[in-house]
């Protein structure tokens, strides 16, 4: 009879650990990225590794312009902080399919025409970007 007692109080308090314990990810995770200001936000297009343009996503405006490439057409609409590819003519069309990128590290690839759309944060007014090389 003591020792269910015993293993009661000692489930409650495990059950308690664990839930206590299941919060450390979202306490370590939850201020990753506040140190990059929305109103930082760039996006970098390259055609086959060289630098297209880059587009401010802080400007809250709406924009549309077209890539023609050798191998292909892209449609690119910068919208609500975010850019995306709405059309293409390539064969996979997964482009079309990856949806808004808008936060630091998003990517959206066109293989097909060799199109690389990266989203990136500044720091202190200077340009975080990686370098491609081909």
């Amino acid at each position: 009879m003591k020792i269910m007692k015993v293993m009661k109080r000692l489930d409650v308090v495990i059950i308690g650990l664990l839930l206590i314990v299941s919060f450390v990810p979202y306490l370590m995770f939850k201020n990753k990225n506040k140190n990059i200001d929305e109103s930082q936000l760039y996006a970098i297009v390259t055609v086959n590794g060289k630098v297209l343009a880059e587009i401010d996503l802080s400007a809250k405006k709406d924009d549309e312009f077209t890539i023609e490439t050798s191998e292909g057409n892209n449609k690119i609409v910068v919208h609500d902080g975010g850019i995306s590819i709405v059309e293409a003519d390539c064969s996979d069309g997964v482009c079309v399919n990856q949806g808004v990128a808008k936060r630091p590290g998003d990517m959206i690839v066109c293989l097909p025409h060799r199109v690389i759309i990266e989203v990136v944060g500044t720091d202190n007014g200077d340009k975080e970007q990686d370098v491609i090389s081909q």
